[in-house]
């Protein structure tokens, strides 16, 4: 074949954004052979009769012209071995996804950029005379018909690798000698390593440089330090554009995104330190004593610290790290997104963006927070976004990647969620823009607009906006000592076998919030000492429900306790109706208020919030019943995951109390209003305009000009749009976990399969892949909670004890 020529029959493929797992959906890869995968090329398309593969008219061509954004999604190599396979040579499209680019001319299929018209002038042309012949010269750049030229375009080198028809091994081979040179110039002579790994006979790579990959760096120089063979180390920490810090904890962002979790409860070290003392690895400065090291204590929101302080704070970590590095490591920062990873039998081999290919002895993957393919509530918006030019959907993100300023002064703008990324936002889009709070000689708070704000319209299943945390009352080393749902009564329980949540956990956690509910007013009325002998009667007798505790606290002098019912604290208007939206922002308004005092008390002293408190304080416990299968599978979809999951983030995880206040002064201001219970956001074509109501609020109907998506993404590895996650699941190394796996009532949870700690994933064929690890977010679902994102200062955690159990797994590798 002459290769600045390629010619053949055309076929017209009339398809844009059609992504690598529509060209070759994931049941069709089961071969790590680059053969024999033609077979599934569009294999779902191809089901329906007047797909053009199906037309017989186009047997036998070997030029593909598709549409715009051919082969955009994962870095899938499956599609290109399809596309050959089935017979093609080249194809021609108005672009192309950038990874599929270079897969292809790797693979020696050619991939030429033409103009929009030019695809419809060829389709044409084909459908009207099909075996139409089409002429790629990459000497004039040009695609030819027979009776039209086209202009063509492909990148330099990409054109030269295809000519010349040479890998990138071959193509380095031809300037060794110059490589040579450089090498020796600064180094001086070195003997060339010619062993399939690099020059260190041992490398660990970190996937990920949020707060839990900076911690099993951490952990992992920490125990390198006291290493005694000196065995020489390399440790790749990798990250796209954020080394250090991640994406969510960059330090560019603004200071209005704020963390949920007060400073002097957070630390990055895996040990405790004094004034006076060494800062190292393994021990160091928490994130509160940081601040007061550099900033001075955060205050402005109770010792709330922005996540951009915190950002920086990881950053004094890592130069930790870094200036401890002992002799025998070498620590090596990349800013680069991994896009593949290919086993091999002692080690991996990553395939980096930007970098080429690296070669490592393990691999860490810690990456966060997931960009996930639209889910159906989604894709009417995403739709109304292509088809509106007035109309704009933002998607979901971290709300510093948000492009909030392209939101015009006095514009509506709906809002999906009215979680921790609603009170974001909102913030951003008002004192962000220059606005201020005011507060009055009585105390009373309102809001000064700078006149750039625009006109919020929020919503959510709940309708009620996530509630505020008590203000902190405890010690930063607070912990909590529960009675009655212990771990040895979850560890008991998980011996019994499959478990339903709502009858046998749910009982007892409502039991031990019940009694810290009753213990603290009974401390208020009574004082400690009736308080504690409460508790030491209910430690003393099996407590199965909170109507136990209900029973003893009334023999103790508490006239009324209150039971707890967390599904009904987690639906606060169910059953409601409202006759206006006024009538349902006056009662939202009521409700924010009471929450604001209640949250004002304390949460040692405030009853609801002491006792609401006790769900981030047995989180390890709830682990215990729920990870790797505990549940039922019924009861851990519909309940746990149903329900339970969502409603400790929104009765526990909530903001600073401030947060709530501002937005009650937002409410009043009139720049934000809130939807209403169920809220819905509906698509009307006839009137091209999307609108947000509630079904329980009469009248509630405004159209809005754009959506913002404020949910945080849900953890699902199908619907994972990243390459490298796309790779992992098509090489069979990562699969998600089936709860109930070969039951009825088996569904798939959408979080990676793993082992337990040290938490390797477990292959599509059932075998351990023990050179890799997974930790935190990619793992929800078969873990709980994983979201969090720091340690305590004073004692280890499952974050840092998750950390640390891979960091020494992974130096267990090299033996």
């Amino acid at each position: 074949m002459n290769r600045k020529h390629v010619i053949g029959r055309g076929m017209p493929l009339r398809r844009s954004n059609l992504d690598t797992d529509q060209i070759i959906p994931a049941r069709f890869c089961l071969s790590t052979e680059r053969s024999g995968f033609g077979i599934g090329l569009f294999g779902d398309l191809r089901e329906e009769k007047d797909f053009v593969l199906n037309d017989s008219r186009y047997a036998g061509a070997t030029i593909l012209v598709a549409g715009a954004a051919f082969a955009t999604g994962s870095s899938r190599e499956y599609a290109v071995w399809a596309i050959k396979d089935f017979g093609f040579k080249a194809v021609i499209a108005e672009s192309f996804g950038d990874i599929f680019t270079r897969n292809a001319v790797i693979n020696d299929l050619l991939p030429i950029k033409v103009s929009g018209e030019a695809c419809l002038e060829m389709w044409k042309e084909i459908e009207e005379n099909p075996g139409t012949r089409i002429d790629i010269d990459l000497e004039t750049m040009t695609v030819s018909t027979g009776h039209k030229k086209f202009a063509a375009t492909i990148e330099e080198s990409l054109k030269q690798t295809y000519i010349c028809n040479e890998d990138q091994i071959e193509r380095n081979f031809r300037y060794i000698d110059t490589i040579d040179a450089i090498a020796e110039k600064r180094h001086g002579r070195l003997a060339r390593d010619t062993s399939p790994f690099s020059a260190f006979p041992f490398a660990i790579a970190i996937i990920g440089s949020g707060p839990r990959g900076v911690s099993v760096l951490e952990r992992l120089v920490a125990r390198l330090i006291e290493d005694k063979d000196h065995l020489p180390t390399e440790i790749y920490l990798i990250d796209d554009g954020f080394v250090g810090t991640g994406r969510i904890w960059r330090t560019d962002q603004s200071d209005v995104y704020i963390m949920n979790t007060i400073a002097s409860e957070i630390s990055a070290f895996s040990g405790p330190w004094s004034k006076g003392e060494e800062i190292r690895p393994g021990r160091g400065p928490s994130f509160a004593q940081w601040l007061e090291l550099t900033t001075g204590d955060f205050y402005a929101y109770g010792g709330y610290a922005p996540r951009a302080k915190y950002g920086e704070y990881l950053l004094f970590v890592l130069d930790t790290v870094e200036n401890y590095l002992p002799k025998h490591v070498q620590l090596i920062k990349l800013d680069d997104r991994v896009i593949d990873l290919i086993e091999e039998d002692s080690g991996q081999t990553l395939t980096l963006q930007k970098h080429g290919t690296l070669r490592v002895s393990a691999s860490v993957i810690a990456t966060g927070y997931q960009q996930t393919l639209p889910t159906s509530f989604e894709r009417p918006l995403i739709k109304a976004s292509e088809t509106f030019p007035e109309f704009t959907f933002i998607e979901g993100e971290s709300a510093a990647d948000m492009p909030l300023d392209t939101i015009a002064a006095g514009e509506t703008v709906g809002m999906i969620g009215l979680g921790l990324s609603f009170l974001d936002i909102a913030s951003e889009l008002t004192i962000g823009r220059g606005g201020a709070f005011i507060e009055s000689e009585n105390g009373i708070l309102s809001y000064q607009a700078s006149g750039r704000e625009p006109k919020i319209i929020a919503g959510s299943r709940s309708g009620m906006p996530i509630l505020p945390r008590g203000r902190n009352q405890k010690p930063f080393d607070y912990e909590y000592h529960p009675v009655i749902f212990t771990q040895s009564r979850a560890a008991e329980l998980r011996t019994k076998g499959l478990l339903h949540f709502d009858r046998d956990c749910l009982p007892l956690i409502e039991a031990e919030l019940t009694l810290v509910h009753a213990e603290t007013r009974l401390r208020a009325k009574a004082g400690d000492a009736a308080a504690f002998a409460l508790r030491q009667e209910v430690a003393a007798n099996l407590i199965r429900s909170a109507s136990d505790v209900a029973a003893i606290a009334r023999e103790h002098g508490l006239d009324d306790p209150v039971i707890i019912d967390l599904k009904a604290l987690a639906s606060p208007f169910a059953g409601c109706h409202f006759s206006s939206r006024r009538e349902f922002t006056a009662e939202l308004e009521r409700r924010l208020e009471d929450e604001y005092k209640e949250a004002a008390i304390g949460n040692i002293d405030s009853p609801m919030k002491a006792a609401l408190d006790v769900l981030r304080n047995t989180r390890s416990v709830i682990r215990t019943l729920v990870d790797f299968g505990g549940l039922d599978p019924h009861s851990h979809k519909t309940e746990f995951m149903g329900w339970f999951s969502p409603a400790t983030n929104f009765l526990s995880a909530g903001p600073p109390l401030e947060r709530i206040r501002q937005l009650l002064a937002l409410m009043d201001a009139g720049i934000v209003e809130i939807a209403g219970p169920n809220v819905q956001f509906n698509v009307d074509y006839s009137t091209r305009t999307v609108t947000v109501s509630s079904p329980v609020v009469s009248g509630s109907a405004v159209a809005v000009s754009k959506v913002i998506d404020a949910r945080i993404p849900v953890i699902d590895l199908g619907r994972d749009r990243s390459p490298f996650m796309r790779a992992l699941q098509a090489r069979g190394i990562f699969q998600s976990f089936i709860a109930g796996y070969g039951t009825d009532e088996a569904f798939d949870t959408g979080g990676v399969f793993v082992t337990q700690s040290p938490f390797h994933p477990i292959r599509s064929d059932g075998t351990i892949a023990e050179r890799l690890f997974v930790l935190g977010m990619p793992t929800e679902h078969i873990r709980w909670f994983m979201q969090s994102g720091s340690s305590r200062p004073t004692k280890w955690i499952d974050f840092m004890i998750d950390a640390d159990a891979i960091a020494a797994a992974a130096i267990g590798a090299r033996c």
